[in-house]
């Protein structure tokens, strides 16, 4: 399912959750040249920081650990912001967060904040998301995905909408084919 916002001029929607870092609204980039200026810039900028943080005594204590915690998470963000051309048509945004912990602190800590769903391949973690303001999320259009109830699917996405306090949006189909498994 893909959301629209009333905020595409906008990068940034400020969010909030008990388990993640703060999210960042993001425009997908489908061209291959810019995804390449994307993560060049990104490397460029990671370089002359480590550059800087060098000619302190304290960087391979403490400078040098962080930058690559920071320098992974500037990566991972890239990876979750670009598609192959051929979904350009989908002109999706994301939120990218990350979890508030990281891979070797506790299972306790890593989950706290967390809340879990039934998938269709079994237990999801999942979080919930909120704009820091307590206002609702500028969504003004959903596009549904290929499914078994494609007719029902865009009646209950209004519904859903309708109960959280969501109006002025448009819920549509993909004409997207379902692809079989």
């Amino acid at each position: 399912m893909a959301v629209g916002n009333a905020t595409r001029s906008k990068k940034t929607v400020s969010l909030q959750s008990d388990a993640m870092l703060t999210g960042v609204w993001a425009k997908i980039e489908y061209n291959p040249k810019s995804q390449l200026n994307m993560i060049s810039e990104t490397m460029s900028q990671i370089a002359d920081a480590r550059r800087e943080l060098e000619k302190d005594c304290y960087f391979e204590v403490f400078h040098s650990p962080m930058l690559m915690h920071l320098a992974l998470l500037e990566i991972a963000r890239w990876v979750h912001s670009v598609k192959h051309p051929k979904f350009e048509e989908e002109q999706e945004w994301r939120i990218i967060s990350f979890l508030n912990s990281g891979p070797t602190s506790p299972l306790s800590t890593r989950s706290a904040g967390m809340e879990f769903r039934e998938g269709q391949h079994g237990i999801m973690p999942y979080v919930e998301l909120r704009p820091d303001d307590g206002k609702l999320l500028p969504i003004t259009e959903v596009v549904c995905g290929p499914g078994a109830n494609e007719s029902l699917t865009p009646k209950a996405v209004e519904l859903l909408l309708a109960r959280y306090g969501f109006s002025n949006f448009d819920v549509t189909t993909s004409e997207v084919p379902l692809r079989p498994l």
